[in-house]
This record gives structure tokens, sequence and C-alpha cells, in this order.
């Protein structure tokens, strides 16, 4: 017992030592505090030497300090040359922003302290800070307002993702790959002549139409193509229509590469485009209109064909494409958005009426058909755009009340022969004049409502049927 006292109080004896003996244990030195002055890098942009701007010089410089008794820093600064990689033009820049400022001294205090000075082009946060340095000052010539962002608050949106995948992949011509990120399914043909070939491409081309749509981008004008290019290379393009319009300005800036902007002249629209490596990279464009914008995805590859593990040949029935579009034309009003769903299987939305009526959008795939020329719309107003009028301030003119229905035909998977549209037009007892104009045909049918249809054809398929009407043709008549 009396050795068990003596053990508890040795411990007890020794804690109280220990205590005593941190009391009075001097504490370590600590950076002192960056002069306020000297805390934002932006303030001092007059610095980066405009012979270092043409040359396009940046880089890090650290500089060892060395505080005086008095706060200021013994002359002259020294550079680490191991941790700088910069000009030495950029070397005397950071003795320039250093000199003269006074920092707070005391035995709390280092004395021996190490700054990290970045000086950038565009975009922001491409050099790096030396990881070591007590202080990190940046100067970013930078002009875009995501140069100081703080991206950690704001993740990328699963789009954004996935627009970056494609660009880290770099084949655009990758058709799977391309399915597989975006959610997106696409009906694939063997290089065939296209339809939509003009002047001198003769060649070869793989048409692909998509089938499925994911719930990022709009139905109507989404599509895939390539096109003969320069010096016997292969442009592909994807382009689409966000669901919500990006700022790929921000993409930009967050991926640490470099982006483009400009403003239409007439300001009806700007226009910002991304390069993903310069080596063929993908091109990524937005054009930003009316509350809206349209996107695309291009590169410019050695000549070859899009990749698909899954090219399909067979056809899709025309018929239920066939009687949707004689029961659209027999109804003598292709304005009735209602019976136009139902004849095609379609739904159709609205942002609401415009200056000059509304415009539809396509919101499902309708079988066979390729969604990037759709067109459906309606001018109930009376008036147009005066010729000019979208470039130059001019009121608008008195003009038909029109309406306008435009579907392009997969002409490869869904053949619509040239006979089974008047054949169809004459089982529903429509009564038309019939004419031939530049390879076309049209049909034309006179009531209340004056329709015009127009097919063009390809490989003895219907290609494109261009529905216009004109509404209430005796008051158009009359008011001329």
């Amino acid at each position: 017992m009396h050795h068990l006292s003596a053990t508890l109080f040795l411990i007890v004896l020794a804690l109280v030592a220990g205590c005593a003996n941190n009391r009075h244990a001097p504490e370590r030195p600590t950076v002192p505090p960056l002069p306020e002055g000297l805390r934002d890098g932006q303030k001092f942009l007059e610095y980066y030497p405009d012979a270092s701007k043409r040359a396009h010089e940046q880089g890090r410089v650290v500089a060892k300090l060395q505080i005086g008794p008095s706060g200021a820093l013994d002359l002259p600064i020294q550079i680490d040359s191991n941790l700088t990689d910069a000009a030495p033009r950029l070397e005397e820049a950071v003795r320039k922003i250093l000199r003269g400022w006074r920092f707070e001294v005391g035995d709390k205090y280092k004395t021996n302290v190490t700054a990290s000075i970045v000086f950038e082009l565009e975009p922001c946060g491409t050099v790096t800070q030396a990881p070591t340095a007590d202080y990190r000052l940046n100067l970013c010539l930078d002009p875009s307002p995501w140069a100081t962002f703080n991206f950690a608050a704001h993740p990328p949106s699963e789009f954004e993702e996935q627009i970056h995948a494609i660009l880290i992949h770099g084949d655009l011509a990758d058709i799977d790959f391309l399915e597989e990120t975006l959610g997106l399914r696409f009906r694939v043909t063997r290089p065939v002549p296209s339809p939509y070939s003009s002047g001198d491409d003769h060649a070869l081309h793989v048409l692909v139409t998509p089938t499925t749509v994911p719930k990022t981008v709009k139905v109507t004008g989404l599509g895939f193509e390539s096109q003969a290019g320069a010096h016997d290379r292969r442009i592909f393009r994807l382009a689409f229509i966000p669901v919500q319009c990006p700022d790929i300005a921000m993409w930009a800036a967050r991926w640490k590469i470099p982006s483009s902007s400009s403003q239409d002249p007439h300001g009806i629209a700007s226009f910002t485009a991304i390069q993903w490596s310069k080596d063929h990279g993908i091109k990524v464009s937005a054009v930003y209109q009316h509350g809206g914008c349209q996107m695309s995805l291009s590169q410019s590859r050695g000549s070859g064909e899009p990749y698909s593990s899954h090219t399909d040949g067979g056809l899709i029935s025309a018929t239920p494409l066939l009687r949707g579009i004689g029961f659209i034309v027999a109804s003598g009003d292709i304005r009735d958005v209602a019976r136009a769903e139902r004849a095609l299987y379609a739904r159709f939305t609205t942002s609401g009426p415009g200056a000059f009526g509304v415009n539809y959008e396509l919101q499902n795939i309708i079988a066979g058909v390729d969604p990037v020329s759709f067109e459906y719309s309606v001018n109930d107003t009376g008036m147009e755009p005066s010729p000019f009028g979208a470039f130059i301030a001019q009121p608008p003119m008195p003009a038909d009340r029109t309406a306008r229905f435009r579907l392009v035909i997969d002409t490869y998977h869904l053949c619509m022969r040239r006979a089974q549209l008047p054949s169809e037009l004459h089982r529903r007892g429509v009564r038309f004049r019939r004419q031939s104009k530049d390879g076309d045909d049209i049909y034309l049918i006179r009531a209340k409502n004056q329709i015009r249809v127009r097919s063009s054809m390809f490989n003895g398929c219907i290609r494109d049927v261009d529905i216009a009407q004109v509404t209430d043709v005796k008051r158009s008549l009359a008011k001329r």
C-alpha cells in the first residue's frame, strides 16, 4: 500500500512539472500579417512589364524576404532561383512591387519569409504557386468575370461534365462514345451518298439521325453531320439546343483554357467559342440569342467517317408518317396544333407568341424524321418584318396570315415514294392541282385557306415535305 502511494505521488509531481514547463515554453514565431495594401495582387498590374505582355511572358517568381527591426525589408530582395520559373523582367517587377512595404515585427513573428508572386496573361490559374511560400499573390491580365470566381462553391453541372469528357476523349467521330456520354441514341448508316451534299462533294457519308434524346438537350435542331473539308480532311459537327443555356466562358475558365467572344454588330446575338487543344482538338461554339442559345461541337480530322458499332440498314414503314401528313393537309388548316400532334404521334411546345407569330418546338422524335431542320410556325399577326428589318430599324409591314410545317425525312431508313403522297391526298378526298418546279413536286389546295405542299426527292424517296399555308385567302386578298 505504501509503495502504491509513492508511485501516485511521483506521477502527480511529473504532471505538475510538465504543466509548469509548458506554461513557460516560448511561442514559435509565426508569419507576420501581410500589409493590407499587398493583399490584392490585381492592384499591381501596372508592374506587369509591357515587354513581357508583348512577348507573352508569364510565370512564378519566389522572393526571399528579410524583415529588418523596423519592419522594412532588407535590400536588395533576393530571388529563389530554384523555385522561380519566370523571365528576369518579371523578377525585377517583383522587386519593385515589394520595395517600401513594412511588416509587423516582434518576438512572435518570423523575420525570414518567402513570397510567391504569379504573373499570368489568360486565363487565370494556369501557373501554380510555390506550395511552401509564406505569401502568395496573383497578377492576372484575364479580363473575364471568372478570373476571381469561386469555382469550389459552384461545382460543374452534369451537362458540363459530359461535354468535358467528350473534349478529353478528343474524337467527335466516335458515335458510340457520344451516345454513352450524352445519353443519346442514333440511327447510323453505312457510308452512303448524302442527300444534303451540294456542289462538288460527291464523297460517301455516314448519315446519323437521332432516335433518343436526353433531357439536357432539345429535340428540335439536334443533328450530327460530316462534311468534306480542305486538304483531304473531314469536319465533324454535333449541333444541339441545350434546355438550359450554359455560360461556356465559365466552362473555359474552370478548365483553364482561353475562350473568345464577339457580338453581332446589330446586337441580335453574341458568340462564344472554346478551342480544346490546338492540334485538331474539338471546338465548342455557342450562339446566344433572344434568351436562348444554340451550341455545336466541331472537329477537323483526317479523311474518314464516324465510327459506330451499330450501323442500321433496316427500313421503317412509311405508312404512319404518310397518313399523318395526309391527315394534316386534309384538315384544311395546319394551325391546329392538337391535330398535328395526334397525326404524327408528336408533342409540340412553344415559349409563347413573338412579334411575328408563334414558333413550335418538337418535344419527341418522330420516327424517320431528322429533327435538325424541323419547322412549325404560325403567323396570325398580319404583319412581317420589313426587308432587312432584322438589321435596320424599320417598322413591320402588312402581310398574309401564314403557317408553315416542314419535315426532313431520313431517306435511308424511311422511303416514301413519289406516287404515295398524291395517292394519300386522293384517298382523303383532297382536291389539288399538281406542278413540278426545279425537280420538286408541288400540290396546291385552294379552299378557305390556301395550302401548298412541296416535296423534294432523293434516290427515288421523298426527302423533304414543306407545307405552307396562307390563312383565309379572301381576307388576305381584300387587304391588298
